[in-house]
């Protein structure tokens, strides 16, 4: 296996295992970026153990890769260390600047474009108008549940979540002008 290759088969490994992460331990679809920096980058500090009597290149990071995966579930499933699920207030202050003047956690937000009030209108009539099922499926979907973990609590099968409900769901919102914010609804055609 030549470098390219190799570099090929690294940064698919990365991205798959980053993904598969996605709804595990509270890791959202915004962190996996993070976190297939954090695997390269412990494949890159780790690199200098490899030993070619012992294994492939291409083994040895994907142990490496694996282990780390494990590591980062452990860490963030532990209470104590676990942080997404405790409240913090956005007026919390989280560090100071070179001035000294203190950084809130709300002034390490993003700046949004905020939709128009009409826009929150038609959203909430369309919200208002779906059955009391979809209603309920809608909005675990826009507090960011996964499908997967909708079905498990309304306890029916995924595949029956997202080809019915939640593609009558998408239908209801397609006549809506910005119907790009919902994308976070998945962006699959088969949904």
């Amino acid at each position: 296996m030549d470098n390219e290759q190799f570099k090929t088969y690294i940064r698919s490994l990365v991205e798959c295992k980053a993904r598969q992460l996605v709804g595990k331990c509270g890791i959202r679809k915004c962190d996996v970026e993070d976190i297939e920096q954090e695997l390269f980058l412990h494949l890159l500090l780790r690199a200098s153990e490899y030993k070619s009597s012992k294994s492939k290149l291409t083994t040895f990071a994907q142990r490496i890769i694996e282990r780390k995966v494990k590591n980062i579930l452990r860490d963030r499933s532990a209470g104590k260390r676990s942080t997404f699920d405790q409240a913090r207030s956005l007026h919390e202050v989280i560090g100071s600047d070179d001035q000294g003047t203190e950084i809130t956690l709300l002034a390490t937000i993003p700046a949004r474009d905020v939709p128009s009030v009409e826009f929150a209108t038609d959203v909430k009539m369309i919200i208002e108008s779906l059955p009391v099922l979809h209603r309920k499926v809608c909005l675990m979907l826009m507090a960011g549940f996964t499908i997967g973990s909708i079905a498990d609590q309304l306890g029916m099968p995924r595949t029956t979540l997202r080809d019915s409900i939640v593609k009558e769901i998408r239908f209801a919102f397609s006549e809506l002008k910005n119907f790009s914010d919902f994308r976070r609804f998945g962006n699959s055609p088969s949904m």
